[in-house]
């Protein structure tokens, strides 16, 4: 029920969450004191909150840091390889394959180095607030606040772990990122070479007309190897084929996971919105209590003024009594008094009737002496009716004296009756005050189980909110990596995009220049006298076309297409000899080599490549 609340007062409060007592807060004003005491406990409250946070982003990037070394190992070893080829000057298709993996998986690393050594710093500044916020105010709660300095210092110690971890993986992005542009320089220099090659080979076109037999045999033997890489690009394409049923199955896998996630996310709303009617639920049945609680209140107010009304009668009561009895025993004395006058008029009438038998005798002897007693017998007549006049007297004493004690009778008789119902009265009001400390008892009884009934429904709704809370959480994290992972979709489907227009271009540069190639060639086999005219023709053709597409392509282009006239040059002059039959087939053949397959198996060579940029995010998540 009430409480007292007395001056220069010490409060001890408990706080559940940081987990201790803060004792002795004195305060001149107590409610001044309450209500510092409950901002400090919120204060507390909030700072146990953020070190709980601290300590599972602590777990997090912990997890995130080891993630992070094994992609960082991979890199390594991409790293390893990339500069074998380097040093080798290797220009094969797996070199450049490799190349953009390591191009791709170095970019995410040094992301999501900088997303943790951001991170890092976002919690140094946050230790630092909560304890700009502890410090200053509370120096006198040392008991309570000594296990949140320990767990502060101890995560300030991980952090700095943590931020050297990362100092170094981000040395080994910078010296990724230093290679990658050591390449990008030593392309630039590959391209000016292929530039001079490229007027090279304008003029070896334009001596091609000085050329034998066995020159241009050398020729068809390159046409052969393409034709050759062609197939080894086939045997790939099955090969990415596989791997692509693989990335499907694990794709179908990931997104049935998406979907057991979803599942999830309903059950936990379902079980959300089920809390959220038992809480509703909870509160009517509280307010319901509290309705009966205020009732019970009135009805013991109404019970506490009825046994004020009751004493307050039964004092009066007694009051009268007292009044009562004392007239009570007045009027006993009178009665004693009016008795003992009648038992002296009683004695008075018997010595007066025994006086009036001796005067009757004495009247007989005097009648008997009538002659010499005449005068006596006059005086005692006179005596005689004084006497009778003195007995009417006293009969007349005598009946009111009888007549005042039967009235005293009676008024005792009635006081007597009184108090008997004052009596009865006070019983009935001994009674009524009884059953009221008795409703009064049980009331209190039942207002304390109410009391525990409501502490219990409070702690379920705290309970409820606290559950509410951490499913508003789960359900934004899940938001938000749902998000998160969409965002890399969409990115990496645009770069996907912008990865097949690219190959779709060198694509159609190849077709142009194998096309120009064969159309060459098979003149030159089907006109034998005309071959000088005719390749003459062809070379400032293709002098044309390398200058237009010089001006439209980068070095990447140029370094494709130039690829496919200088491989073979290294070939000895026993493989070039063929017969011309056999030239004509493998024109025809290479005429009829379908484009959207080629442009078909540089896009799975792309979706790999970013397949394998999904797995590392994936991996890393």
């Amino acid at each position: 029920m009430d409480t007292d609340i007395l001056p220069d007062s010490t409060v001890s409060v408990f706080d559940g969450e940081a987990g201790g007592w803060i004792k002795e807060l004195s305060h001149n004003d107590p409610m001044e004191g309450i209500s510092s005491t409950g901002e400090m406990v919120r204060e507390l409250g909030s700072v146990h909150e953020f070190l709980v946070r601290l300590e599972l982003d602590l777990a997090r990037a912990s997890e995130k840091l080891l993630n992070l070394n094994i992609l960082m190992t991979h890199v390594a070893a991409m790293e390893s390889d990339f500069e074998s080829f380097l040093e080798k000057d290797e220009t094969h298709v797996d070199s450049t394959e490799k190349a953009l993996q390591f191009d791709l998986l170095s970019g995410i690393f040094d992301s999501e180095v900088r997303e943790l050594d951001d991170f890092i710093a976002t919690l140094q500044r946050e230790i630092l607030n909560a304890r700009e916020i502890i410090m200053p105010s509370y120096k006198h709660l040392d008991e309570a606040l000594f296990g949140m300095e320990e767990k502060l210092h101890d995560s300030e110690e991980s952090l700095n772990q943590l931020q050297d971890q990362v100092s170094e993986m981000r040395t080994q992005s910078a010296k990724c990122r230093r290679i990658l542009s050591s390449l990008s320089a030593k392309e630039n220099d590959d391209d000016k070479l292929h530039t001079s090659e490229t007027s090279g080979f304008l003029d070896m076109n334009a001596k091609i007309q000085m050329q034998t037999s066995e020159q241009q045999r050398h020729i068809l033997r390159m046409l052969e190897k393409s034709l050759a890489r062609e197939l080894d690009l086939e045997k790939s394409f099955t090969e990415t084929k596989l791997t692509e049923e693989e990335l499907k199955l694990r794709l179908h896998d990931s997104v049935q996971q998406v979907l057991s996630m979803e599942e999830q996310t309903t059950v936990l709303l379902q079980k959300f919105f089920e809390a959220d009617n038992v809480a509703e639920v909870l509160m009517g049945t509280s307010k319901e209590l509290m309705g009966l609680l205020q009732l019970s209140k009135l009805s013991l107010n109404c019970a506490i003024q009825r046994e004020g009304v009751l004493k307050s009668n039964l004092q009066d009561s007694s009051k009268v009594f007292n009044v009562k009895k004392g007239e009570i025993m007045n009027l006993r004395e009178k009665s004693d008094k009016e008795e003992r006058r009648a038992k002296s008029a009683e004695a008075r009438c018997k010595l007066l009737e025994d006086a009036v038998k001796k005067l009757n005798e004495e009247l007989s002897l005097v009648r008997k002496n009538e002659n010499s007693v005449t005068e006596k017998v006059d005086s005692l007549e006179k005596k005689l009716q004084e006497a009778d006049i003195q007995l009417e007297e006293q009969v007349a004493v005598i009946d009111a004296s009888e007549e005042k004690q039967n009235m005293m009778y009676s008024e005792i008789s009635d006081m007597e009756h009184l108090i008997e119902d004052m009596r009865s009265k006070v019983s009935e009001a001994e009674s009524r005050a009884d059953s009221a400390e008795e409703k009064w008892i049980i009331l209190s009884e039942s207002n304390a189980e109410l009391g525990e009934e409501l502490n219990d429904l409070r702690g379920r709704l705290e309970c409820l909110e606290a559950s509410m809370h951490q499913e508003e959480k789960t359900k934004g994290e899940i938001a938000r990596d749902i998000n998160l992972r969409t965002k890399v979709m969409t990115d990496l489907v645009m770069k996907l995009a912008i990865e097949r227009e690219h190959v779709q271009n060198q694509i159609s540069s190849l077709m142009k220049e194998n096309i120009f190639s064969a159309e060459k060639f098979q003149a030159v086999s089907i006109h034998p006298s005309v071959k000088i005219g005719k390749e003459a023709l062809f070379s400032k053709r293709g002098g044309a076309d390398v200058s237009s597409e010089k001006e439209a392509k980068e070095g990447k282009e140029f370094f494709a297409s130039n690829k496919l006239g200088f491989e073979g040059q290294d070939v000895s002059e026993a493989e070039a000899e063929s017969d011309p039959a056999d030239l004509k087939s493998k024109l025809d053949s290479a005429r009829t080599i379908d484009a959207g397959r080629l442009s078909f198996k540089f896009i799975v060579v792309a979706i790999l490549v970013s397949l394998i940029a999904i797995i590392a995010t994936c991996f890393l998540k």
